[in-house]
């Protein structure tokens, strides 16, 4: 999936400097650090800063990538359980905004694809 990652297909890093965003990526994808979950509502809220200038269509897909992110910790079982499921909680927010932001069936029908995708993959791998 490179390339379509939130902090990457935007290419807002400098050179030789990690960018906050990324981190926080980094962090939530990988649950390094399984205590902290206030660190995905930091991830959330720094996405949100992210998208305030932004296109519609780049607001789309970023949140959209942002959901699929959480989706891929939800199925990862090398990630911490217990963060698993603060990733379940929280992987509504993304799709909330996609909702917010649906004009034609098209992206209606993705959205409810994905929202079967979650309910499927959760209890999969969490249930």
């Amino acid at each position: 999936m490179a390339g379509s990652e939130p902090g990457t297909h935007l290419g807002m890093t400098s050179p030789g400097r990690e960018d906050p965003f990324e981190r926080l990526e980094r962090i939530v994808r990988f649950g390094l650090e399984p205590d902290q979950p206030q660190l995905i509502e930091a991830y959330l809220q720094l996405a949100e800063t992210r998208c305030a200038n932004l296109s519609t269509q780049s607001t789309w897909r970023f949140h959209r990538d942002i959901f699929r992110l959480m989706l891929e910790v939800i199925c990862d079982p090398c990630v911490p359980r217990h963060w698993r499921f603060v990733c379940l909680d929280h992987a509504y927010r993304p799709i909330a905004r996609l909702w917010s932001q649906a004009n034609t069936r098209a992206e209606e029908r993705e959205l409810h694809r994905l929202s079967h995708e979650l309910g499927t993959l959760s209890h999969y791998f969490l249930g």
